[in-house]
């Protein structure tokens, strides 16, 4: 998946968010995946998007957000970048 041109900066800025994301889930630390599945489906979109990532890893601490992830994210992820 190839994602839209942007200027060096933009790349820049878009993967510095992601670093921030990943740091912090990884250390267990509230981030803007926090809160209700529609805020993270926004949230990785624009990721998705901004990065032209094919495929996206998260940390989950608990059961809980593993089915979260999958039962309402990942859905919902997949409808809003139009895969699947």
């Amino acid at each position: 998946m190839a994602g839209p041109k942007r200027t060096p900066g933009e790349g820049v800025e878009a993967l510095e968010e992601a670093i921030q994301i990943l740091r912090a889930g990884f250390d267990g630390e509230e981030t803007v995946l926090d809160g209700p599945p529609e805020h993270w489906v926004e949230t990785l979109a624009r990721l998705t998007e901004r990065l032209g990532l094919g495929a996206i890893i998260l940390p989950a601490q608990s059961p809980e957000r593993v089915e979260r992830l999958v039962s309402e994210v990942v859905p919902g992820l997949r409808a809003a970048i139009g895969v699947g």
